[in-house]
């Protein structure tokens, strides 16, 4: 039964770290993807500015939940 409360939680907690990244206006139409590693997130992705790189590790911390947060989003301009 404990794997199954474990397992709800690591949904919830994806759930609300999408829910994070889908709510903030800079990340409309743009894909970053997420990862749980226990209490921490993994985003990757490629984004077009440092800007957006750091708004979305903001919009993850900002997650109860989330402990740490590792950015491996890459940043390519246009």
């Amino acid at each position: 039964m404990q794997q199954y409360r474990s397992s709800d939680v690591r949904l919830a907690l994806h759930t609300e770290v999408h829910n994070a990244l889908a709510s903030n206006p800079y990340f409309a139409g743009r894909k970053v993807r997420v990862e749980l590693r226990e209490n921490e997130v993994v985003l990757s992705g490629v984004l077009g500015s440092y800007f957006h790189k750091q708004m979305a590790q903001e919009s993850v911390l900002s997650v109860h939940g989330v402990c740490r947060v590792h950015n491996q989003i890459e940043v390519v301009s246009a």
